[in-house]
């Protein structure tokens, strides 16, 4: 039978939990480090990922047995992550330091001469999602106290290049730290807390397609690439969304 492991970051404990899919029990849980926040899964690999808060680093887990391996840090303040497979990368955003750095998951270092920064008026970036097909990274962040723009960079060797920004509704202060990507359709959904609504970005030309009203303050968002739906859970209604991509 098919095995499927789901991954959760228990922010409280410093722990990641893992469940087993079929059986919705918890069979392990993993010491990885104060406040962690968001997991990401390199599948090629089968490394997880997970950001801790507490103390700015990044935490390598070994997918075979569930183990945790290696750390790096980013930064004072790291809060989300978006996994490259193809180039065995990991993009953290720090919101403390107001930076976006690139960790090298082959040596499991920070690359010093690729760390970005949105913008340059206090650019607090939050949420982070990487589009696998065309190599485009999507950075949210804070500009005038609101959460109101998305930072688009060219992803490659050579590091990141920044091709667009856009503006969004408002995010308010309090923003996830991955977006919903969804490869197949080439859409970026971006929860807009403060504005009750979600954001489609259409990552192909760098274009907002839609804007979508849902329950009070979306926040956490994920995408099925094989059904083409987006799940989008709202904080102050207390319900899962369902978007038709």
């Amino acid at each position: 039978s098919l095995s499927y492991i789901v991954y959760v970051a228990c922010f409280e404990d410093g722990t990641v939990d893992v469940i087993d899919g079929n059986t919705h029990a918890v069979f392990k849980s993993i010491l990885v480090g104060p406040r962690p926040t968001y997991v990401g899964i390199n599948h090629l690999t089968n490394r997880v990922y997970v950001v801790t808060y507490g103390d700015g680093y990044l935490v390598e887990i070994d997918g075979g047995n569930d183990v945790r391996t290696r750390s790096v840090k980013s930064a004072r303040g790291a809060f989300g992550l978006a996994v490259n497979e193809a180039l065995n990368r990991v993009y953290v955003t720090n919101r403390d330091l107001q930076s976006v750095t690139t960790i090298d998951t082959d040596s499991m270092t920070r690359i010093d001469g690729q760390t970005v920064r949105p913008d340059t008026r206090d650019p607090v970036p939050y949420g982070i999602g990487f589009n696998p097909i065309n190599k485009r990274l999507y950075v949210t962040y804070e500009k005038y106290d609101q959460l109101v723009k998305v930072a688009v960079y060219q992803a490659g060797t050579g590091g990141l290049t920044r091709i667009d920004t856009l503006t969004i509704p408002n995010g308010g202060k309090d923003a996830p730290g991955v977006l919903g990507v969804n490869p197949t359709t080439g859409h970026i959904f971006i929860p807009n807390p403060a504005y009750n609504s979600v954001t489609v970005i259409d990552s192909t030309n760098n274009t907002i397609r839609y804007d979508i009203p849902l329950g009070g303050e979306p926040f956490g968002v994920d995408v099925d690439p094989i059904t083409n739906e987006a799940f989008v859970v709202t904080k102050s209604s207390h319900q899962l969304w369902m978007i038709p991509d």
